[in-house]
């Protein structure tokens, strides 16, 4: 993850987690991701509403932690043009950002 927050190349390139095993070239499916984390959860003992939209919005939220809260930084690595997307997605405050920028231009 630090690497993703840092720039490095895996930001710049097409890298995937898990690789299909019918074609090493692409990621595994959505549905394939789904079972295989709820196959986990199960294994684990969790009881909890699994999705794996939920799961994006995880990660996010822990880039966002983990760059001391830098929107761009997040935005980048979730593949955002448009940081609202990033905002709606970490469940950013928007009055709190809104105050911040104006405090920074006085």
């Amino acid at each position: 993850m630090r690497e993703y927050i840092d720039g490095t190349q895996y930001a710049q390139q097409q890298t995937y987690l898990f690789y299909s095993s019918k074609d090493w070239t692409r990621p595994i499916s959505r549905i394939q991701t789904y079972r295989i984390s709820k196959d986990a959860f199960n294994l684990c003992g969790m009881e909890c509403k699994l999705a794996t939209h939920s799961m994006r919005k995880t990660f996010a939220w822990m880039i966002w932690e983990g760059s001391m809260n830098n929107l761009a930084v997040t935005s980048s690595v979730m593949g955002y043009n448009n940081v609202n997307s990033t905002m709606s997605y970490i469940d950013v405050d928007r009055e709190a950002v809104t105050s911040l920028l104006k405090a920074l231009e006085s």
